[in-house]
């Protein structure tokens, strides 16, 4: 009889935790009738737009010759904060047209247009999905690859706004209007042009609303006089990891560790040009170079089946950052994504660094040197991670400044000249911004001008 009783209740036991892990399930993911179990759009991080400026618009018809710009960094200190803000409203539009499958690709960009109206403008380095900009999965098909977000308003948000989503490379761009209530663009775009904050930062002016300058698309130039000089933080830069010193090896095994199941069971091996390899046998390689590089490259990945989107894939990459102890916090600050290669099954996220919005730009020889194209790349598959490759070089400021007063008419003059020399009298550049420009590994990095011209860097 007792038995009996057991049985029953084992029977009754069994039969409560099935519900429960069906009534679970059901909360996590919904009616199991369907066959889509997860719902349709899912939120993720979305990629953060290397800058975002604030335009404030003349007073005059066109507004052309007055329109001036605010780098969003310089201005309220939530640069971040205010990102999410403005996103968060660029999902609800987003959202609202969404059912509408696809928007009308009109052809050649009205730059004068968009830049004669208060505006706040999401800048990209590459083209990328809306899915990837909005960070909502499964929308990326409602438009094709845009690499400028235009949020502008001819009364300052209050009661509509107009979205531009732009595709500076292949010049076309969607227009979508919103009547309703922008609060949050409405809050940033007020205290971002309050005269008591404007008057002490760097002021930009928009490429395309002056007349003659030969610079395909716009770019955010600082307007630099005796009045308005751009002040600058000088940096520096040196290697953290120093195997000549005492606690070099640990400092390199602290880096490292984590790439490992069993890391106290790492083979190592040292080799004339002093590069350090450790290898956990059929599993994994990390070889560390003495000049500032650290490489992993995983030998035996499970999970290469399994389909990810560049979304996904972008955000399984920025897990991989915070955790990483071969990347320091500082670094990840600062990096920025700038570019997406896809062969296959595999994808290549490549990041860069840049510091108060100037981007940090080494010359090729010494990234030739190095081994690098980008300061930090990170291949997965599928759910596994194949491959990285990071500089280990930190950057960092002392917190001294320098002026810097040269207009940015003298590196276009340079420009003409050096490609009159080579026979070329009609062209316009890519590009043309300052940045900081690292000659070498001992001395301070400064300012310098930077040009684009037919994919190459140019420092006239």
């Amino acid at each position: 009889m007792d038995k009996g009783k057991e049985h029953i209740k084992l029977i009754l036991l069994s039969c409560l935790i099935v519900a429960t892990v069906i009534q679970t399930a059901l909360l996590w993911l919904g009616s199991m009738s369907s066959h889509n179990f997860l719902k349709k759009n899912m939120d993720y991080e979305p990629i953060m737009p290397m800058n975002i400026w604030v335009v404030e618009a003349g007073n005059n018809d066109t507004g052309l010759s007055n329109s001036l710009a605010f780098y969003l960094g310089d201005t309220t200190g939530n640069e971040k904060k205010d990102y999410k803000r403005l996103i968060s409203e660029f999902k609800k539009v987003v959202y609202e047209y969404e059912e509408e499958k696809s928007l009308t690709k009109l052809e050649g960009i009205p730059w004068g247009k968009l830049l004669s109206m208060p505006s706040i403008v999401l800048e990209y380095e590459i083209p990328l999905g809306l899915d990837s900009i909005s960070g909502i999965s499964g929308i990326s098909s409602l438009v094709d690859k845009i690499d400028y977000v235009f949020m502008y308003s001819k009364n300052k948000f209050q009661k509509e706004a107009s979205l531009c989503l732009v595709n500076s490379k292949e010049d076309y761009y969607y227009e979508l209007s919103v009547v309703g209530n922008f609060q949050d663009i409405e809050k940033v775009y007020g205290a971002v042009t309050e005269d008591d904050l404007t008057k002490n930062i760097t002021t930009y002016q928009p490429s395309a609303t002056i007349e003659n300058l030969q610079i395909k698309g716009n770019v955010f130039l600082p307007t630099s006089s005796q009045e308005t000089l751009v002040t600058y933080p000088i940096l520096n830069i040196y290697n953290p990891i120093d195997l000549t010193k005492e606690e070099g090896d640990q400092v390199l095994e602290t880096r490292i560790n984590d790439f490992f199941i069993s890391p106290l069971v790492k083979e190592k091996d040292i080799y004339e040009d002093g590069s350090v390899v450790y290898t956990e046998p059929k599993k994994t390689i990390v070889t560390y170079n003495p000049l500032g590089t650290i490489e992993y490259l995983n030998l035996d990945p499970k999970q290469t089946q399994n389909v990810t989107n560049l979304l996904q894939g972008y955000n399984k990459v920025l897990d991989f950052i915070e955790q990483a102890e071969c990347v320091s916090k500082q670094t990840a600050e600062n990096l920025y994504l700038s570019n997406i290669v896809q062969e296959g099954q595999k994808i290549t996220y490549y990041f860069d660094l840049s510091h108060d919005g100037y981007r940090i730009q080494m010359e090729d020889s010494l990234k030739k040197q190095l081994g690098i194209t980008s300061y930090l790349e990170v291949s997965i598959k599928g759910n596994d991670f194949v491959s990285m490759k990071v500089c280990t070089l930190e950057i960092y400021s002392d917190w001294q400044t320098e002026t810097f007063k040269s207009h940015y008419l003298e590196p276009m003059d340079n420009m003409y000249s050096l490609l009159m020399e080579q026979g070329i009298e009609d062209f316009a550049l890519d590009r043309l911004e300052l940045v900081y420009l690292v000659k070498d590994f001992k001395h301070p990095i400064k300012l310098a001008w930077g040009v684009i011209y037919k994919q190459r860097w140019y420092y006239p």
